[in-house]
């Protein structure tokens, strides 16, 4: 009940709505997404590398 409470506060204060905080928390999923396949990349062609590939 307090969480709940909590978020809707949240919600009222900073203007905005609730399609605003899902668009940004996808946009936030996005770029983790991008930047562990980023880093998984990395990973791959530096033991690729390593390797002898």
């Amino acid at each position: 009940m307090l969480k709940t409470t909590l978020l809707s506060a949240i919600f009222i204060l900073s203007g905005c709505t609730a399609s605003d905080w899902i668009s940004a928390a996808g946009g936030i999923m996005q770029a983790t997404d991008d930047h562990n396949r980023s880093t998984m990349d990395t990973r791959i062609k530096a033991a690729n590398k390593a390797a002898g590939y």
